[in-house]
């Protein structure tokens, strides 16, 4: 996928490398409103067609509104009407036109000015005709303003026009966050979230009125047009991933004009209005997983299950579903354990601040069991003994885990599982493997 696609400045890669360890996912827990991530993957769906039907000579887009857009586009390009978007790159990321910073002395608008002429004169090369299509998100319009300005300016950078240039420009607007009060300068844009305020181009006026999601021609207020324009504003009931840089693995760095990765381990939980809910690591990351599931389409997993879930009726014993939901959390916990080394494991539980609940005890259990197993019984393993402070803190604080607990310690203290008092209280129980339990910090032995 990254291949398709060039990054301005080239040192300010996403490279989405993921983290080693998947002990910490159950720590990252990320909540999605359904109906917004659905509304949001049919948007896709519709510009990734509206992609292939435009055919464009270069796709600017920009970090990191354009990212959940354009990215998942780029992955659904498939079939003999894609091949021209992929013979080479024609995708390239930008730094934000509204971020402060300074690159070698330039601007984020001067830098883009020059980079992009620098690109439509090298395609001039192939073609006469330049065909710009780019999308990003905004609230109130200022960032396609911006965007207009910046594109006009590096048309007038070139020292060869093209003989036909066409600009095509998607403002997807956020509803639960654009403006809706009456003030000069702006157009009104009716959509079924009530009408929005766009703020009006200083440079470009429409044609016609505006209507939700349908091109509109645009027209320069004074002087040379260069290009010929269409401006799409399509509205959004919200935008899930906006401001959130781990559900795109993308941080700003805005006085830098770069981007780093933001690579997490975590949970994605999707919320449903039925008062449903699902959760799940995915198998990759969290930036992974939801950029790849924005290019997925409904009829597949997880896209297929969850518009199930959506149809479902409202829950009514939340008694019996909440019990169902947290067996289910278990069973997750426990597979995310699976994909951890050993090591990871352990450091992970002693990073985590508190104590330990009964899935991560039983994820302690079952790696020492096997290891136990492994060496043929013969030998205790030797876990941290900090950490198996830190499991019998948490044994008094949830009882009900105590079994597995002095099983635990058992197999990590053999010396002393032959005379553990097993027929006293519980409380006396613990208090004698709490005092077995050195106070340093190396390996049990």
């Amino acid at each position: 996928m990254m291949t398709l696609y060039v990054a301005h400045p080239p040192d300010y890669s996403l490279p989405f490398t993921p983290p080693a360890s998947w002990v910490t996912a159950v720590e990252n827990e990320f909540a999605i409103v359904f109906k917004d991530f659905l509304a949001m993957r049919r948007m896709i769906e519709s510009l990734t067609h509206r992609v292939l039907q435009f055919q464009p000579t270069l796709v600017p887009f920009f970090a990191t509104g354009g990212i959940p857009y354009v990215l998942p586009i780029i992955q659904s390009l498939k079939g003999p009407e894609a091949a021209p978007l992929i013979d080479r790159p024609r995708f390239h990321r930008f730094p934000g036109l509204s971020w402060n910073g300074k690159h070698d002395g330039e601007t984020s608008t001067e830098f883009f000015e020059r980079e992009f002429a620098a690109l439509i004169t090298a395609e001039l090369e192939y073609t006469d005709t330049i065909r710009i299509w780019t999308v990003d998100a905004t609230f109130t319009g200022n960032a396609i303003n911006r965007l207009l300005k910046a594109i006009y300016g590096a048309f007038s950078r070139l020292k060869e026009q093209p003989k036909q240039a066409v600009v095509s420009v998607v403002g997807i607007i956020d509803a639960s966050r654009a403006h809706r009060n009456d003030e000069d300068g702006i157009l009104i844009l009716p959509t079924e979230y009530g009408d929005l305020n766009v703020a009006a181009p200083s440079e470009f006026r429409p044609a016609v009125d505006l209507v939700d999601g349908q091109p509109c021609r645009f027209e320069r207020s004074e002087g040379d047009t260069l290009f010929d324009l269409e401006v799409t504003y399509w509205s959004a009931p919200s935008i899930p991933t906006e401001d959130r840089a781990e559900l795109i693995g993308a941080h700003s760095q805005k006085d830098k004009l770069g981007v780093y990765s933001e690579s997490v381990r975590g949970r994605i939980t999707i919320e449903f209005e039925n008062q449903m809910s699902s959760s799940g690591t995915g198998g990759d990351t969290v930036a992974s997983n939801i950029l790849n599931w924005l290019a997925k389409p409904e009829e597949s997993p997880p896209w297929r299950d969850w518009l199930r879930t959506a149809d479902a009726p409202e829950v009514e014993n939340y008694e019996d579903y909440n019990e169902a939901k947290r067996q289910g959390q278990t069973g997750l916990s426990i597979a995310e354990a699976m994909f951890s080394s050993t090591d990871d494991l352990v450091r992970g539980y002693l990073e985590k601040d508190g104590l330990l609940n009964d899935d991560e005890i039983q994820n302690l259990w079952d790696r020492a069991l096997n290891e136990f197993q492994g060496n043929g019984a013969q030998q205790s393993v030797r876990w941290p003994n900090n950490l198996l402070r830190k499991v019998s803190a948490s044994v008094r604080q949830y009882p009900e885990i105590a079994d597995r607990a002095f099983k635990l310690l058992q197999v990590c203290f053999l010396e002393f599982a032959a005379i553990e008092p097993v027929d006293e209280d519980f409380e006396t129980r613990l208090q004698w493997w709490k005092d077995k339990i050195p106070r340093d910090q190396t390996g049990s032995s």
